[in-house]
């Protein structure tokens, strides 16, 4: 009887725990104490207004913004920083900030209908880090050498994914891998004065379904000794870009300084430049090098 009462006794408590309901903020709460406080697995809904950051989510929570919720940041800070495993951040609209979201030495990231707007140089900045971020919309970056999504140095961690964004300029970059693994499928970049893909410093990247239109540069670009596929995609009005060097002629696709590409099915329409260019000691190949 005595086994029977302490197995009901844990099936309760964990009944409890599946049960417990979301946690809500109010714009006038301290998000930083609510999240610094919450036990990890906790669901936090900010509710409609503006929620005054920056603020770090330290631990593995789901963080939902409802309807109208937003989340400001200044200007010399991210507004908001994940440094846990595990963390989800959804439905969330966040203005300003040095960068609107930037993720620190973390995995399984997810980062699911997130709107940042107003920042200063990035969008989303992952370091060190793998994430997953769907359905985003990047735009309104104020910094001349501004870029939508930038992860770097994460080529220890598992590879990341950036699927189905919106990024718009004007801004120096759209969507960048720097020392990384990543996939960049069905995103539309618009108004990049410099490249609208980039997978570049030693980087496997998978470049799939993109549009990048009404740009300067390149649209997509594959260098310094990376790897990349880049099938499927879209350029549409490539201009040259002001810094007048020949990779940013207002090409399609740029391979750079021995690396190595799989390029196909690309469809272009009013570029400056070439459909495909293949510079310093780079090399096309003829399968995909992702299965």
């Amino acid at each position: 009887m005595r086994r029977t009462s302490v197995g009901l006794g844990i099936v309760a408590l964990l009944l409890a725990a599946c049960t417990e309901a979301p946690i809500s903020v109010g714009p006038g709460d301290s998000l930083s104490d609510v999240i610094s406080s919450v036990p990890a697995g906790s669901v936090v809904h900010l509710e409609a207004g503006t929620h005054v950051g920056p603020f770090v989510i330290d631990r593995p929570i789901e963080l939902v913004g409802e309807a109208g919720a937003i989340v400001s940041g200044p200007p010399d800070t991210p507004a908001v920083v994940i440094k846990s495993d595990e963390v989800t951040v959804r439905d969330l609209v966040v203005s300003g900030g040095y960068s609107g979201i930037h993720v620190v030495d973390s995995e399984g990231v997810v980062l699911d209908r997130v709107e940042v707007r107003g920042a200063q140089w990035h969008g989303i900045l992952v370091d060190d880090s793998s994430v997953v971020v769907t359905d985003c919309h990047i735009w309104g970056l104020e910094a001349g050498l501004s870029q939508g999504f930038e992860i770097r140095n994460a080529d220890g961690r598992p590879g990341s994914l950036v699927q189905g964004c919106r990024i718009e300029g004007p801004l120096y970059e759209g969507l960048v891998a720097h020392v990384s693994h990543v996939s960049f499928i069905d995103n539309v970049v618009t108004g990049s004065r410099e490249r609208g893909l980039s997978v570049t410093e030693m980087s496997d990247g998978r470049m799939e379904g993109n549009t990048v239109t009404n740009s300067q540069g390149t649209a997509y670009f594959c260098g310094d000794m990376s790897h990349c596929s880049v099938v499927d995609n879209m350029a549409d009005g490539i201009a040259g870009s002001r810094r007048g060097n020949k990779s940013g002629g207002g090409h399609g696709v740029v391979v750079h300084t021995m690396s190595v590409a799989f390029v196909d099915g690309l469809t272009w329409n009013d570029l400056a430049g070439d459909p495909l260019v293949v510079m310093l000691e780079s090399e096309i190949v003829g399968e995909s090098l992702y299965p």
